[in-house]
């Protein structure tokens, strides 16, 4: 697919009043607009992300400014909360005594280790990725070394850089797939219930199309704004919006007949 073919249909994914319209075109054509559409997301939630990025040192500093204690030498560490560093990779930091394993971060920053997912494909066991890590314990007294632990900050990320890259675009497409087949299976349910067309593949046509603006809410504007569930909420109205246009289209016709 061209950039100014893709351009044109996420243009037009974001407008109800076009569906009729996206309807025309291929199935071929909705799937490889979703998976261009997950990495332009990405790629472009990223470089709205930069000016987060540019400052993460200077809330490293201040994220550090809220121990009391905080010396790995002697396991002498205060913790008021967890703090989440960056949310768009989840790099969080957690030196509470039962955080030893990462869960869904992407880089976790324990009171021993750092620890990052690694891609790793595994079909049988359906494996994404690996978990790695890295002790802490070259820096003795984190407080006083605040400025080195900045600089690692920064060399750590642009080493993980291509691994939470491909992580993030493998998740989104499962989640975002996902959600796509559920909402076809019960709109289609539902409108067979009421007797009235389209078909399955219309339907998931649709999804696709509509999952435009969960992407655009989450992945683009994910850094800078989170609206939870109200994104999925937005996103099924759209959807529900956007089928009820079709279906309208499909209601007219067989009147005509």
């Amino acid at each position: 697919m061209r950039l100014k073919e893709f351009a044109f249909l996420y243009v037009h994914a974001l407008n109800p009043g076009n569906y009729n319209m996206l309807m025309t075109r291929k199935k071929r054509d909705a799937l490889q607009y979703f998976f261009i559409m997950i990495l332009f997301s990405i790629i472009l939630g990223g470089i709205l992300a930069i000016p987060i990025f540019i400052t993460m040192p200077e809330r490293i500093e201040k994220t550090l400014a809220k121990f009391d204690r905080f010396n790995i030498t002697g396991i002498d560490i205060q913790l008021k909360e967890p703090v989440v560093l960056l949310k768009t990779p989840k790099i969080v930091l957690d030196l509470t005594a039962n955080r030893t394993e990462i869960g869904k971060e992407s880089i976790l920053i324990t009171k021993t280790e750092i620890m990052w997912k690694r891609p790793k494909l595994d079909i049988l066991g359906f494996k994404l990725f690996n978990t790695e890590k890295r002790p802490l314990s070259d820096y003795s007294n984190v407080l006083e070394n605040a400025d080195r632990i900045k600089g690692l900050s920064w060399l750590l990320f642009l080493i993980l850089l291509p691994s939470l890259f491909l992580i993030t675009y493998v998740l989104h497409m499962v989640k975002y797939l996902v959600i796509i087949g559920l909402s076809t299976l019960f709109a289609f349910i539902f409108i067979k219930i009421k007797k009235k067309k389209p078909g399955i593949f219309k339907v998931a046509r649709v999804a696709v199309y509509s999952i435009t603006v969960l992407v655009f809410l989450e992945v683009v504007l994910g850094a800078y704004i989170s609206l939870g569930i109200f994104s999925l909420l937005i996103y099924l109205l759209f959807f529900i919006l956007c089928l009820m246009v079709i279906t309208e289209k499909e209601f007219k016709f067989n009147l005509q007949k």
